[in-house]
C-alpha cells in the first residue's frame, strides 16, 4: 500500500493480470503449483480494498490501468 496526504494506492504486479479478477478471483491465468496461493492471496487483498477509495493500478491491465477499487466493484 502507497500512503501519502490521507490517500492510497496499490500496484498490483502479478497477483491479477485482468480487472475481471477483482469480481472473479478464482480466475486464474497462474501456473498450476501456484493457484491456491495465487487465489488465496487475491481474495485477501481484494477484501482488503474493497469499498475503499484506493487507487488500483494494474500493471497488467489493459486500458485504463487504474480506478478505484470502489469503481472497478461496480463493474
Amino acid at each position: 500500500m502507497i500512503e501519502s496526504e490521507g490517500e492510497g494506492a496499490v500496484i498490483t504486479g502479478d497477483i491479477a493480470y485482468h480487472p475481471c479478477q477483482m469480481a472473479h478471483p478464482d480466475w486464474s491465468f497462474d501456473e498450476p503449483d501456484r493457484k491456491a496461493a495465487a487465489l488465496l492471496t487475491r481474495t485477501r487483498l481484494f477484501a482488503e480494498w474493497a469499498g475503499q477509495p484506493i487507487l488500483v493500478m494494474g500493471t497488467r491491465f489493459p486500458d485504463p490501468t487504474a480506478a478505484t477499487s470502489s469503481a472497478m466493484a461496480q463493474r
